[in-house]
């Protein structure tokens, strides 16, 4: 890892200037691409200020694309592309392009981190082109202080029926101010709409085949295109990819698969800690009573701390999800710091409960900060066709939170609520892979311990691409790329020779989920 966690926030604070910000004028050396084209010019100075090095090598560009693919000559909508050329230009294979995911995540961050992610011979050899999907740019609100006011109303695990019903009606009213200040874009930010967009990325590039890196949700926008396009793909990397089929024909059922992953990640986080002893601060030795202790103390009521911080259910959950959420190529996941939070919650958690249980850290408590949530709840409504009825919210949410007692609540408030009143939903949903298949099999990576997507996702679209599959065994974390140099050098290899790893291999970790002595 070359980069600490606060650098990494530094950095991806500054992309989040990229939506506002123009490029200036390209330089002599780098004339304006001709027509169908990227014209490439200098990222803005706030952007090359906060890149770690190699800024010598970035230039960003704006793809203006069709708002409505059915449409081509109507109204536009802006690509933002943030480009790290190839540091052996002489060898250069073409560009690989990169997407984040989330929604709402700009691929910069990757074009960003590369040196971070990719082994020196696919930073060598390849452009590597930051890919921000329409929406990125999306904003629902009038202003950062209503932004901040309604998510903050968002409670991520609402308790009690005036708690439940304000968290249902902020989610009515999110829909409302997307309606009022997106409504033209939102009928169009489907993965479909993202996919059609990338050809048209392929084609200004000057390509005739994609190389495509897509982690999470982007993975979502790299599938739908090897399905539309399958003569066109030349290599396709998935890390950590979302279960593309039961995501847009089965909504609820991929949520409760997440509530799932969420337990299952913590649960293996807590068998380190028993493992460990005296050398974990939580649990006395069993920390998965510990754990359900505190749980069911939060469902009483929040829980005050000596320093008058006020948790509830929704901010602990918030805490845990962001923690077990890290990109552990960038910023090593905290379970230092997931075993000293519950250890301090729990010797707080036998008090009486500490005032009414209000909105909980809510949806503006993201992991990254870059991530838009116009573009979160956008493109996941425009994606997942849920019942159009808030009514079967909590419903959902008792039954979750019986089968997974910690996530299973927060994860049927995730996006069901939104979806379920939204002014924009889905038409036709996509379907799931199909036939044809890509030339090459696509590689499909995935942590053993990935909370977000959990590897049966991973395992579930590698067999619907006849892909090849990669876990990294014993790792936590979202996101394989640049944490195993087995896995790094499979990456390398499929990127820059085509080389394709067997049907299914097993890496190990470079570092130790939970170094030996480090609590």
């Amino acid at each position: 890892m070359t980069n600490g966690p606060r650098r990494a926030a530094a950095v991806l604070g500054g992309l989040a200037l990229l939506a506002a910000l123009q490029p200036p004028p390209a330089a002599a050396a780098d004339p304006p691409a001709p027509a169908g084209g990227i014209a490439w010019a200098e990222c803005p100075p706030e952007l090359l200020d906060l890149i770690p090095g190699d800024d010598h090598l970035y230039d960003c560009a704006t793809l203006d694309v069709p708002r409505d693919h059915a449409d081509p000559g109507g109204p536009e909508t802006a690509i933002d592309l943030v480009r790290r050329r190839a540091a052996d230009p002489d060898r250069r294979i073409g560009p690989l392009v990169l997407a984040s995911g989330g929604p709402g995540v700009p691929g910069a961050v990757h074009a960003a981190y590369a040196p971070s992610l990719f082994q020196q011979e696919v930073l060598d050899r390849f452009d590597l082109v930051g890919y921000n999907p329409r929406g990125w740019r999306a904003d629902c609100f009038d202003s950062a202080e209503q932004e901040q006011e309604l998510l903050a109303r968002l409670d991520p695990a609402p308790l009690g029926g005036d708690g439940v019903e304000q968290a249902l009606a902020a989610h009515r009213e999110l829909g409302e101010a997307c309606a009022r200040n997106e409504g033209e874009l939102l009928p169009h930010l489907s993965s479909t709409a993202a996919a059609h967009d990338l050809d048209l990325v392929r084609a200004a590039l000057g390509e005739e085949r994609l190389n495509f890196f897509g982690m999470s949700q982007a993975g979502l926008i790299g599938t739908v295109y090897a399905d539309l396009y399958p003569e066109r793909v030349r290599a396709l990397v998935l890390d950590s990819p979302v279960d593309a089929t039961r995501r847009t024909t089965r909504p609820l059922e991929y949520d409760r698969a997440r509530a799932q992953g969420h337990e299952e990640a913590l649960g293996a986080a807590l068998e380190l800690c028993a493992e460990a002893g005296d050398r974990c601060p939580f649990g006395g030795g069993d920390p998965r009573a510990a754990m359900t202790e505190i749980r069911d103390r939060l469902y009483q009521g929040p829980v005050e701390m000596p320093d008058g911080e006020v948790v509830t259910l929704g901010k602990l959950v918030t805490e845990l999800r962001s923690a077990l959420g890290v990109m552990p190529a960038l910023s090593p996941v905290p379970l230092d710091g997931v075993f000293q939070r519950l250890a301090e919650l729990h010797g707080q958690a036998g008090g009486p409960p500490s005032g009414a249980p209000g909105p909980g850290g809510g949806a503006g408590a993201a992991a990254y900060p870059t991530d838009n949530r116009s573009a979160f709840y956008g493109i996941n409504c425009a994606d997942r066709p849920y019942p159009a009825d808030q009514g079967e919210v909590e419903p959902a949410a008792r039954q979750w939170e019986q089968e997974y007692p910690v996530f299973g609540r927060a994860q049927a408030y995730e996006q069901f609520p939104a979806c379920a009143s939204w002014p924009a939903p889905p038409e036709s949903p996509y379907p799931g892979p199909s036939e044809p298949r890509t030339e090459e099999p696509p590689l499909v990576l995935s942590n053993r311990h990935d909370a977000p997507t959990p590897p049966a996702f991973a395992e579930r679209m590698a067999g619907a691409l006849d892909g090849r599959l990669i876990v990294v065994e014993d790792a936590f974390g979202h996101g394989a790329l640049g944490t195993s140099r087995c896995a790094d050098d499979a990456v390398t290899a499929y990127l820059t020779r085509l080389q394709a790893p067997p049907e299914e291999s097993v890496c190990a970790p470079d570092d130790a989920p939970w170094p030996e002595g480090s609590a």
